[in-house]
C-alpha cells in the first residue's frame, strides 16, 4: 500500500507541473500578443492583411488556450477541496488509485491542450 505521505508528494508535484505549464502559457502570452500589436498596423494594405489576420488567429488561440488551462486548473482544486474537506479515514485501496489516476489525468491534459490549441 502507498504511503499518505508519498501520494502528497505526488500531488504536489503534479500541481507544481500544471502550475508550470500555466505560467509558460501565461508568459508567452503577454509577450507574444504585446509585441504582436505592431502587426496591426499592417491591415491596411491589401498585401500585408494577411499578418494581421493570422496575428488574430494567434491572439484567439492562446486565449483559447488559456481559457481551457484555467479551467482544467479549476477541477481537481474543487476536488482537493471536497476530499479535504470530507477528513475520513480510508482504509481501502480504492481512494487512492482513484486520486492516483486523477493525477495522471490532471498532468496529461494540459500537455494536450498545448497540442491541440497550438
Amino acid at each position: 500500500m502507498i504511503p499518505v505521505g508519498a501520494l502528497a508528494i505526488l500531488m504536489f508535484l503534479v500541481f507544481l507541473f500544471v502550475a508550470a505549464q500555466l505560467l509558460v502559457t501565461q508568459i508567452e502570452s503577454f509577450i507574444r500578443i504585446g509585441a504582436g500589436v505592431i502587426l496591426l498596423g499592417f491591415g491596411g494594405s491589401r498585401w500585408t492583411t494577411d499578418m494581421s489576420s493570422k496575428y488574430m488567429q494567434y491572439a484567439v488561440a492562446t486565449g483559447l488556450k488559456l481559457m481551457v488551462l484555467y479551467v482544467i486548473v479549476v477541477q481537481p482544486k474543487s476536488a482537493a477541496a471536497r476530499a479535504q474537506n470530507k477528513r475520513c479515514a480510508y482504509t481501502t485501496i480504492l481512494p487512492y488509485q482513484v486520486f492516483c489516476s486523477g493525477a495522471n489525468l490532471f498532468v496529461t491534459s494540459p500537455m494536450k491542450v498545448n497540442v491541440l490549441l497550438a
